[in-house]
């Protein structure tokens, strides 16, 4: 090997070399690009599943009020007639302690008035004779 020719590898080699690190550059950049991909890919199956979470969320949510609201519709009809009775009860126990509530005890307390009324005239008649 002459020295012309020793120079000329080695223009050979740093070009080769030079070459090299371009695309070692365009290497390096291609990955973040990929990376760019692979991290908007990641972020839209991210954003998929927490869409698809909601979703079940939601759905489930709807499903356990629905079966409350028809729950409660099924108990309608027997708290009806629990509170019917209740109040019943309550205004006949009321009528029973509560003579002023009465009609019958309103007729009972002007029959006594009377009584007394009568009782009362004819005592006095007896006095005076």
């Amino acid at each position: 090997m002459t020295e012309t020719e020793d120079v000329g590898l080695s223009n050979d080699t740093g070009t080769q070399f030079d070459s090299d690190l371009c695309d070692a550059r365009s290497t390096d950049s291609s990955p973040s690009s990929s990376s760019r991909s692979r991290k908007a890919t990641n972020k839209k199956k991210e954003n998929t599943k927490y869409r698809a979470w909601g979703t079940q969320r939601r759905r489930v949510y709807r499903h356990r009020e629905k079966r409350e609201r028809d729950s409660f519709q099924r108990q309608v009809p027997a708290l009806t007639d629990q509170m019917a009775r209740l109040t019943q009860r309550h205004i006949k126990k009321t009528n029973e302690t509560n003579p002023v509530s009465s009609a019958s005890t309103w007729k009972t307390l002007a029959r006594y008035q009377q009584e007394e009324i009568l009782f009362g005239t004819q005592i006095s008649e007896l006095e005076a004779n």
